[in-house]
């Protein structure tokens, strides 16, 4: 299992680029930045999974649907909570703001399709397991499980807390690694929590709830702007956790 980082970040800046995670070439982890790929690797992607309706985390299925619309036949199935779906088919497919792929070139086979995932029930994409967990963001959103083979890697998406996502992993034998979020440095909590965001300070707090010590964790959505306060809170002079930045271009081998 591969994961490769398009995008890392939680503002988009000229060498920042918005989430976006590749998994193993074709399953897209959020869609940021989806559209800046190589057009190759565009075509290449059957199944997006998206955790919340922000638009830095959806923006860029709209540009890269409009890119591969005419170069292929095949259907893209966006995976998601029934309230994320709802918010992306009423906000941004839907016409107004951008066109309704789900009915073109038709509706009988459309460039995109949705499907509807309920959180603890397992879904199998191109010989992965992907389990959607709940999470607490400031609007719906969920964690995604990755299995293969026995091995397991979390991706938490936005979030400031997720108790029954660490009950449910807690219960693996093992969790090689995970991306979590760390947004804004401690300084602004006020921000972080009004926003339901974590700081440095914060996710040292929730990962007290994971018990899997041995699990390497990858920080992304860091605000560019704030990012050496960031790093500065992150890593004090005693790191009792395998803690590292995600970095674009990057892969993750699991």
């Amino acid at each position: 299992m591969k994961i490769k980082i398009v995008g890392a970040y939680g503002a988009s800046l000229s060498t920042y680029h918005l989430t976006t995670f590749i998994l193993d070439k074709t399953i897209a982890l959020d869609a940021g930045s989806l559209n800046i790929m190589d057009l190759e690797d565009q075509l290449a992607i059957d199944h997006i999974f998206i955790t919340h309706a922000h638009l830095d985390h959806i923006g860029g299925i709209a540009f890269y649907i409009d890119n591969i619309f005419a170069l292929t036949n095949k259907t893209i199935f966006i995976h998601a909570i029934p309230e994320v779906i709802k918010s992306m088919k009423d906000h941004l497919f839907n016409k107004d703001i951008w066109v309704d792929f789900t009915k073109l070139p038709s509706e009988g086979r459309p460039r995109i399709s949705f499907n509807e995932l309920k959180l603890f029930e397992p879904v199998e994409v191109n010989g992965k397991i992907i389990t959607p967990l709940p999470t607490e963001h400031i609007v719906p959103s969920s964690a995604f499980l990755i299995e293969e083979k026995k091995k397991y890697f979390l991706y938490t998406g936005d979030m400031i807390r997720a108790p029954k996502m660490w009950e449910y992993v807690n219960k693996l034998p093992k969790l090689k690694g995970m991306i979590i979020e760390v947004s804004f440095p401690d300084s602004l909590m006020n921000i972080a929590n009004a926003s339901k965001h974590l700081t440095p300070s914060l996710l040292r707090k929730e990962l007290k709830n994971l018990k899997h010590m041995e699990t390497e964790i990858y920080i992304y959505h860091i605000k560019p702007m704030f990012i050496d306060e960031i790093v500065q809170d992150l890593f004090p002079k005693t790191v009792d956790r395998n803690i590292k930045l995600l970095y674009e271009d990057e892969i993750i081998e699991i």
